[in-house]
């Protein structure tokens, strides 16, 4: 994914129009360089970020979420065009269960304690 078009589909439609209703909102994003690209930090700013620090998947539940969602596109058949498949990554991000949610929200002080354990390196999760 490019920075401009993470800029097109998730900043400017999602990311920076949400945190509009939540005043105390704060908003986290890897440090993948499409999301730290100057044009996205540009979009970003006013909205409060949390810092996150540098090569930090353990500490991101969202790649767990993406990883299921990857697993469960792998048993499906091919999409035959770019819309379907965006098609299939929505039907499957719905079906996630609320309770898978709140798992990975009840893990971060775990995956914290975790990366101060190891400082910094690879964990379990």
């Amino acid at each position: 994914m490019t920075s401009q078009r993470y800029l097109d589909n998730a900043l400017r439609p999602v990311a920076i129009p949400y945190p509009q209703g939540l005043p105390n909102a704060i908003f986290q994003r890897d440090n993948a360089r499409p999301h730290s690209a100057r044009i996205c930090q540009h979009a970003l700013q006013g909205i409060q970020m949390l810092p996150w620090p540098p090569y930090s998947p353990d500490l991101s539940s969202i790649e767990h979420v993406w990883d299921v969602i990857g697993r469960r596109l792998q048993t499906l058949p091919l999409p035959r065009s770019e819309d379907e498949l965006w098609k299939m990554v929505e039907r499957e991000w719905r079906a996630i269960h609320q309770d898978t949610i709140r798992t990975l929200i009840d893990s971060m002080p775990r995956r914290v304690s975790s990366c101060i354990l190891v400082r910094s390196g690879p964990t379990s999760f």
